[in-house]
């Protein structure tokens, strides 16, 4: 079964794992590609939802969560880890958890 991974979920796991309080676009995408290949390694079936238009949509939906800064080529979060957690990352599977955590992503 194919996931689909918002960028939403992409970016409460880039900042989480890499322990940031912001991040380029640039960065996220590079770490959505090393997620991609997690994945493939784990044979977990993808398609990520990101582009410039979702990165607005996410700030415009998660307001309370991210922004965009730098003329919005940066992501900031605006909540503690507890925060994204809850808000995103539970939501996760394990397969997905185990590949981006425990693996090199």
């Amino acid at each position: 079964m194919t996931k689909f991974i918002g960028m939403e979920y992409l970016a409460a796991l880039a900042l989480i794992k890499l322990n940031k309080e912001e991040m380029s676009l640039a960065e996220l995408n590079q770490f959505r590609v090393n997620v991609v290949k997690a994945f493939e390694n784990n044979e977990i079936s993808s398609v990520f939802l990101f582009s410039t238009n979702y990165a607005m949509e996410l700030v415009r939906n998660y307001s309370d969560c991210f922004e965009l800064i730098n003329n919005d080529s940066v992501l900031r979060r605006k909540v503690p880890n507890e925060v994204l957690i809850s808000r995103f990352i539970a939501y996760l599977s394990n397969d997905i958890l185990r590949a981006v955590f425990v693996n090199r992503s």
